[in-house]
């Protein structure tokens, strides 16, 4: 400006403001540079993707709302693309055709500056009030049908007003017969202590080892069979946590 105040500024942030003894016109033409000095200082290491020299001096709202734009856009985009394919609470791909376990849904973007929140249209079906876990509860009963929910997260960039969302249709079979979740949850916890095992093998004897790997192998075939009882799911269940 013509007040001879020069100002820097970091992601539409002022950092800093201090008196020049001359004005950028004045610039002599050999000793412009971006990303180095004239002196033996490092370069600067990164990529310039825009540059551009303004007749006057911008207000710092003006500055603050160039950056916004840019930042607001660049978080935005990053969230959504990391929620094109929701996880199950085991960290596969949930298939969203035919939900049969929980999910995994993030609170956070890349970083703390995105948040998320969660609704669902059937709390009884998929239920997010828990942050971070969407509880799938199968439709069961003599007259129970399918069911189709939508999940739509919200999307909140930093201090920012408008919001993105990304919506999901999701299929939840009814049941058929016994609900089999908590067996898969006691398979997965008793798998993980036998492969910590293995690489610490002082902590449990040979005859102990031996009947974990027996438990887990006799829950994986409960698992495949045709139609369990809730009494078979329990005594296996038991049998992997002892």
């Amino acid at each position: 400006g013509t007040d001879g105040i020069t100002k820097i500024y970091t992601n539409g942030i002022k950092l800093a403001e201090g008196m020049i003894n001359f004005k950028p016109s004045e610039l002599k033409q050999q000793r412009n540079f971006l990303g180095r000095a004239e002196y033996n200082d490092s370069d600067y290491k990164g990529i310039y993707d825009e540059f551009k020299v303004y007749s006057v001096a911008l207000e710092d709202e003006e500055i603050q709302s160039l950056c916004d734009e840019v930042l607001y856009t660049e978080q935005m985009n990053k969230a959504l693309k990391g929620l094109e394919t929701l996880k199950t609470w085991d960290g596969k791909d949930a298939d969203l055709t035919n939900l049969t376990d929980d999910l995994l849904l993030p609170e956070r973007g890349d970083g703390d500056s995105v948040s998320i929140t969660w609704e669902s249209t059937d709390n009884d079906v998929i239920n997010v009030v828990t942050p971070g876990d969407g509880i799938v509860t199968q439709p069961h009963g003599e007259d129970a049908e399918d069911a189709e929910v939508t999940l739509t997260a919200t999307i909140k960039v930093r201090d920012y007003t408008k919001t993105g969302t990304k919506t999901y249709t999701i299929k939840v079979p009814k049941r058929e017969g016994a609900d089999l979740k908590p067996l898969r949850r006691a398979i997965a916890a008793a798998q993980q202590t036998y492969d910590e095992a293995k690489l610490r093998s002082n902590i449990y004897t040979t005859s102990s080892f031996t009947a974990l790997k027996k438990a887990i192998d006799d829950a994986n075939a409960l698992l495949e069979k045709a139609a369990p009882t809730e009494e078979e799911i329990t005594e296996v269940i038991n049998e992997l946590k002892k």
